[in-house]
């Protein structure tokens, strides 16, 4: 096929099948996450009004984590967390405070426009947190 190039790169996943997990070990990456976004500081004025909302994510986390999220944060390998976990829990955590702090998605739509809008902050901090100048790392 003309145009077309075949990738002969080899593909990490972002979990790995050699690593041993429980749901212990994947509750404690979780806890390591939302420490590490708690701690971050963002240098963009407009995620300064959503710091707040992570400094109080110091508490342990008593969080039920959906199966999936539990599963790739235990066959995470050990070292810079990926993009694509990364993905998953800036959306998971960004949904979870923003119910808690901006109650569900309302009716309206000029308020379903502030609602996304704050979703998708608190989804930036948490990908800026988590890949920012100090990334996450497992351990």
């Amino acid at each position: 096929m003309a145009g077309f190039k075949i990738c002969k790169e080899v593909i990490r996943w972002p979990w790995s099948k050699d690593v041993e997990w429980s749901p212990e070990v994947a509750q404690q990456r979780f806890q390591q996450v939302l420490d590490h976004i708690s701690q971050h500081t963002t240098k963009k004025s407009y995620l300064k009004p959503y710091e707040e909302i992570f400094k109080g994510l110091t508490e342990k986390a008593d969080v039920i984590l959906p199966d999936r999220i539990m599963m790739l944060l235990g066959h995470a390998p050990p070292g810079q967390i990926s993009v694509y976990l990364s993905v998953w829990l800036s959306a998971y955590i960004g949904k979870f405070l923003l119910v808690k702090h901006y109650g569900d998605r309302p009716a309206g739509w000029k308020d379903k426009i502030r609602w996304d809008r704050h979703r998708d902050m608190l989804q930036s901090f948490i990908k800026e947190a988590l890949k920012g100048p100090a990334p996450m790392e497992f351990r």
